[in-house]
């Protein structure tokens, strides 16, 4: 895939680069968790280019309505379930689903990313991925959203030098190829 297709993201896409480069590395299909303006349509475009599987689960519905125009036949979008009372509840996804090739964490409420990366944290019941990559790991949101406790646990981690850090984790895959993105 040529770089010509990324979007200019500015802060709020800093995680694309990495998140392709890493999905370029895997042949199985990609988990996006949240959707979003830059990696919605960036990752619509390598499903169709590549023919590989992409499942993005959003939980608002005015937003999976606005990416929806992105499905076609590799692109597909899903609500995430709700919990009894109406709120994303992140543990009811089947991350076991699929041998994942790269999964992107960057959903809402940001609780529930904390629910997902712990989920690849405990292959044992399942869920694996060659690369996590977690978008907005700098230091506040670091420590507003407590993912060091996970993210420490894994094999290989990579985090970049973006002021909206990306944080690459693997229990499979060495990360540090990503250093020359």
């Amino acid at each position: 895939m040529s770089d010509n297709i990324l979007p200019d993201g500015g802060e709020w896409g800093t995680h694309l680069k990495y998140l392709l480069a890493c999905a370029a590395r895997t042949s199985g299909p990609i988990l996006e968790l949240g959707g979003g303006v830059h990696s919605s349509s960036a990752l619509s475009r390598f499903a169709r280019e590549q023919c590989r599987k992409v499942v993005c689960y959003e939980p608002v519905p005015s937003w999976i309505q606005k990416i929806r125009k992105l499905e076609h036949e590799h692109y597909q979008v899903k609500p995430c379930p709700l919990s009894y009372h109406g709120y994303p509840d992140w543990n009811q996804l089947r991350y076991e689903a699929e041998q994942w090739g790269a999964v992107l964490v960057d959903q809402t409420p940001v609780s529930g990313r904390l629910v997902s990366i712990a989920a690849f944290l405990d292959e044992q019941h399942g869920a694996q991925a060659d690369f996590i990559v977690v978008h907005d790991t700098e230091i506040i949101p670091v420590t507003r959203y407590y993912y060091e406790p996970l993210l420490r646990q894994f094999q290989h981690r990579w985090d970049s030098p973006d002021t909206t850090r990306t944080t690459v984790v693997s229990n499979h895959e060495d990360c540090r190829f990503l250093a020359g993105s």
